[in-house]
């Protein structure tokens, strides 16, 4: 199962907010590697991982925490 970005109660940024979609495995990768370029103005201080094997290792941290993780592309 999938999640809509910017879903939920927290104060999320006009920038995130519009990006619509859900946060996929993809979009995921997007976000870690470059917040600024995946969602313009969006409040994220993190400059991003340029490191492809660290995003995959959190990405596969968050997907272990899910209840109902989506399957892997």
């Amino acid at each position: 199962m999938t999640r809509k970005i910017a879903s939920g109660s927290f104060g999320y940024s006009d920038g995130l907010k519009g990006k619509g979609g859900e946060w996929t495995y993809d979009n995921l990768d997007h976000w870690i590697a470059n917040p600024r370029a995946f969602a313009a103005g969006n409040k994220m201080t993190f400059a991003g991982d340029k490191d492809a094997a660290s995003r995959a290792d959190l990405i596969a941290y968050l997907r272990a925490q899910a209840a109902s993780p989506a399957p892997l592309p």
